[in-house]
């Protein structure tokens, strides 16, 4: 048989860029020393491979590695490589491995670098992988390919027999000479072309760029499809003007395909080759891009709109003014739902580039009525992602503007209440974009004392990250905030889903922080308040932990006068439920700037609960205490949080005692 590499594989892997020889030295001479045969691990393993069954097969081949480990790598690369490389090379359909056998040793086989003698004897797996990625069958023949990368990643760049692996792998893939050959081989060498192709010579390089540019042009579409997914890592790796150039006629030509599927890989490709054309071509680049977004095939513009941010980024502001916020626009406004949806997430990137005044120019328009076109966008593709976009704009656009372009579009978003919101692993629904917003309003400021309000039940907001600092994302939160109208979030505190009365109440402390306490005084104080009796525990429990962030802004008389009569009745009330609610929220109002009042009525309140006679309740008390504990005065620790918490010590349920031993332990220290 003959392959790249197979001279290596027979008689010692010079081919291969082995280095090696057939000698039996090394771990394999060891083992053979030992005691262990060596010959017969081999024999044992030929025989199994050559049984009918394919259990028998597959057992065999997951031991693979094992074996090259007792053999050692000289023995590895010179007999049993040879013999894998032998095997695959049998063509009788009746004697050739069963697809699962060839699957499984492509699998094994990228894991044989360490075990042939590192990176730089990686060549001598090729030969066998080569030949499986000839196989017909799709699986097996991108296992075997995804091996043949993996191991072409390690071989070092500047050894020549890499290189000459590389080369061959190459040729022997694409058909020598003007030998016939099955366009799956084809396939596997656009595969590994760019891996193999970064291990090349300088005199090599053209000669493989021709290979190529025949793969392009195939007359099947299977093979232009895979020359055209290889387009996009062959960009990465140029490092000449000449191959630049020649890179970029070919994605020219293949994106005006006329398959679909070859186009939409092209166009990928566009991200990674601008970014090595010289500025003087990107004014003919984007042109093509451009004509490129208007494509009759959804999915080719669907690609465009995935590699927008990155082309735009690249080109700079005088070509993305001019030529580009037009393509985005009418991505924007593409007839398919999942385009409008990838294209949204470019958004802060155009913004970025563009600014603020183009922006709210070409822009904005299009967004409001993105946010306002309910109809055909029922499963949030397109809401969603423009939601998480207006909250990460660039600090190259000014409060001014985010006030006439961010506002405006929130407003909306936030105003719809359609539909409800769907539980965590269902889908969004409309009113998730609710939940999003207020979400971002609730985050408390970079130097709040605590961030409690950050995550509530379980609730991560990853997605928030403005481009901005931190004094620019607070600055445009706040314009969201001042847009909010006292008789909107009264509403929200009274929805039907408790998600959004949720998010709305944490929107509260954010409201008082910008608007001033008057304002909730007079707007929200009654609606806010009930909710500390919601009849969700994650609602209460949101409320609660608010009330700590409200009694630093509204101060010590107000939470004596208002807050701890309301607590200390939840706290007392028939409903356990509620009691132990209102007892957690207690704790949250043992801040540093509590007064010494209000500390001393909450340690009496917590006294109670201690006392309850459900256990629960007692536990959310002595909780409560430990956060008492940390700031209460000497003379109130001595007076009731030791002693209550020393009564506790006899308590018959044992989470009660093992927090109140914790607390004593922390106040003795």
């Amino acid at each position: 048989p003959t392959g790249p590499g197979a001279e290596g594989a027979r008689g010692g892997g010079a081919a291969l860029g082995t280095r090696g020889d057939r000698g039996h030295g090394g771990r394999g001479a060891d083992m053979a020393g030992m005691g262990v045969d060596t010959s017969e691990l081999l024999r044992l393993l030929q025989n199994d491979l050559q049984q009918s069954d394919v259990e028998i097969q597959l057992s065999a081949v997951k031991r693979l590695g094992k074996l090259a480990k007792v053999l050692g790598p000289e023995l590895t690369r010179g007999e049993l490589l040879t013999f894998l490389f032998e095997m695959t090379c049998i063509e009788n359909p009746e004697d050739k491995a069963a697809d699962e056998v060839l699957f499984n040793m492509s699998k094994q086989l990228g894991e044989f670098v360490p075990l042939v003698g590192g990176a730089e004897f990686g060549g001598a797996i090729i030969a066998p992988l080569a030949e499986i990625a000839t196989t017909e069958e799709t699986l097996v023949r991108d296992a075997a390919v995804a091996a043949m990368n993996k191991i072409f990643e390690v071989c070092p760049s500047d050894d020549a027999s890499s290189s000459d692996v590389a080369m061959r792998t190459i040729r022997r893939l694409s058909g020598d000479s003007n030998e016939p050959i099955w366009f799956t081989s084809k396939m596997s060498a656009c595969g590994i072309f760019a891996s193999a192709f970064n291990k090349l010579a300088n005199a090599q390089k053209a000669e493989a760029l021709e290979i190529f540019k025949k793969h392009c042009a195939d007359e099947l579409p299977m093979v232009r499809r895979a020359a055209a997914k290889a387009l996009t890592p062959l960009s990465a790796i140029l490092q000449t003007a000449d191959e630049v150039v020649e890179v970029y006629e070919l994605w020219n030509k293949l994106c005006g395909d006329v398959y679909d599927n070859v186009r939409l890989l092209a166009a990928l490709a566009i991200a990674e080759l601008i970014k090595k054309l010289p500025t003087t071509s990107h004014e003919e680049a984007v042109s093509t891009f451009q004509s490129i977004c208007e494509d009759k095939s959804w999915r080719v513009r669907l690609s465009l709109a995935k590699v927008f941010p990155s082309v735009i980024e690249t080109v700079g502001e005088e070509l993305a003014v001019s030529t580009l916020v037009n393509s985005f626009v009418a991505l924007l406004q593409d007839h398919e739902a999942e385009v409008r949806g990838v294209a949204c997430k470019a958004i802060s990137n155009v913004c970025g580039v563009v600014g603020g005044e183009v922006f709210n120019g070409s822009v904005v328009p299009v967004l409001a009525e993105l946010s306002a076109d309910t109809a055909h966008d029922p499963e949030l593709k397109v809401r969603t992602p423009l939601v998480q976009e207006l909250t990460r704009l660039p600090s190259s656009i000014t409060q001014d503007e985010a006030a006439q372009s961010v506002l405006p579009i929130l407003s909306n978003c936030v105003t719809d209440a359609n539909g409800q919101v769907m539980p965590p692993g269902l889908g969004p629904g409309p009113a998730d974009l609710q939940l999003m917003i207020l979400r971002e309003l609730s985050m408390g400021s970079e130097d709040s004392q605590d961030n409690t309000t950050n995550v509530v039940s379980g609730v991560q907001r990853p997605w928030m990250r403005s481009r901005g600092n931190a004094e620019e994302r607070e600055a445009l939160v706040n314009i969201m905030v001042h847009g909010l109208e006292a008789s909107f979030l009264e509403g929200l505190l009274s929805d039907v889903n408790w998600r959004v009365r949720e998010a709305a109440v944490l929107c509260v402390p954010r409201l008082v922080a910008v608007r001033g306490g008057d304002f909730f005084l007079e707007s929200l104080e009654v609606p806010f308040y009930k909710m500390i009796e919601d009849k969700v525990a994650a609602v209460r429990r949101a409320t609660g932990q608010c009330l700590g962030d409200l009694s630093r802004q509204l101060g010590s008389d107000h939470t004596a006068a208002k807050i701890l009569p309301r607590l200390r009745s939840s706290a007392t009330g028939n409903n356990y439920q509620l009691r132990i609610s209102a007892v957690e929220a207690l704790g949250w109002l043992c801040t540093e700037n509590a007064g010494a009042d209000v500390l001393e009525e909450v340690a009496a309140a917590l006294s109670a609960a201690c006392s309850d006679g459900v256990a629960n309740v007692r536990l959310a008390g002595v909780g409560s205490l430990a956060k008492l504990a940390k700031v209460a005065s000497e003379e109130v620790l001595q007076s009731s949080v030791v002693p209550q918490v020393t009564e506790l010590l006899q308590d018959d349920d044992e989470d009660v005692k093992h927090m109140a031993n914790l607390i004593l332990e922390t106040t003795s220290a």
